[in-house]
């Protein structure tokens, strides 16, 4: 998988941003002083 610094350079926002979305969507975890990774289990999606 791409870094957060390249992904969100490729969708044109701050790495912050980026993260940030991606949390909220429950696809990544983050853990303090250790990293973010990819959730574990990928939420559906909703229409």
């Amino acid at each position: 998988m791409p870094s957060a610094r390249l992904l969100a350079a490729e969708a044109g926002v701050p790495t912050r941003t980026g993260e940030a979305a991606l949390r909220e969507r429950g696809l990544t975890v983050a853990v303090h002083g250790v990293g973010t990774f990819v959730a574990p289990d990928i939420p559906p999606e909703s229409d």
